[in-house]
């Protein structure tokens, strides 16, 4: 009999909020201390938002390892799995993450903490398209990445040589789904909070202005 479970996981991708080493694209907009709450602001929406609904199980995947007490906090306050990401680059990370997750589940998705539009609805939708038969759904990013990979199997070559943070990632990855013969399915695109224009970007739409607030009052404009 087969170990695998027959249902979904949601991985959720995470970095310690450490002063410094997060949402660094967002400075001088926000100090070094502000980058790092705003990091861990937006990485308990996340759980909160996932791990609330049945719907599949959720792990959160930690950055450098699940002792840091910011983890440890998220695990007793959402009851979520911790896993420790391995490998040095983010694609050997994601790839390493998804093919242990696979190994024990029929279908994955892979999300990070960047986007807080990013919806149960949303991620209904890649769910209902796996279950449909799709290898691969991603929801697309409007800086040209992605803010969701849902797969059904999986490949190294989909995360060797990305070049991460660019605006190539989405057409690089798909070129490999195309050089794989992989059927795929994009979803509409959604905004990562990353650098100042996202910010301001953010505090414009309703779905998002609201959960921004304590730190648009401490801005550093600098237009």
């Amino acid at each position: 009999m087969s170990d695998i479970d027959f249902g979904y996981v949601l991985l959720v991708f995470a970095k310690a909020p450490q002063a410094g080493h997060v949402k660094t694209r967002l400075a001088p907009l926000l100090s070094d201390n502000e980058c790092a709450n705003l990091h861990a602001m937006l990485t308990r929406h996340t759980l909160q938002t996932f791990c609330t609904d049945s719907a599949c199980n959720v792990e959160l995947w930690c950055s450098p390892s699940t002792r840091h007490g910011f983890f440890v906090e998220c695990e007793n306050n959402y009851s979520v799995k911790l896993c420790t990401q391995t490998g040095e680059l983010l694609g050997l990370r994601m790839y390493n993450a998804l093919h242990d997750a696979l190994t024990r589940y029929e279908r994955a998705i892979i999300i990070g903490t960047d986007c807080p539009s990013l919806n149960f609805e949303y991620l209904y939708s890649a769910m209902q398209k796996l279950k449909q038969g799709c290898d691969i759904v991603i929801g697309a990013a409007q800086d040209g990445g992605y803010v969701l990979l849902a797969a059904n199997r999986i490949d190294r070559l989909l995360f060797t040589d990305i070049q991460w943070g660019t605006e190539s990632v989405l057409s690089e990855t798909l070129a490999r789904l195309e050089t794989l013969c992989w059927s795929y399915s994009i979803l509409p695109e959604l905004r990562d909070i990353d650098t100042p224009r996202d910010f301001h970007a953010s505090l414009e739409n309703p779905l998002t202005a609201k959960l921004l607030e304590p730190f648009a009052a401490r801005l550093q404009v600098t237009e």
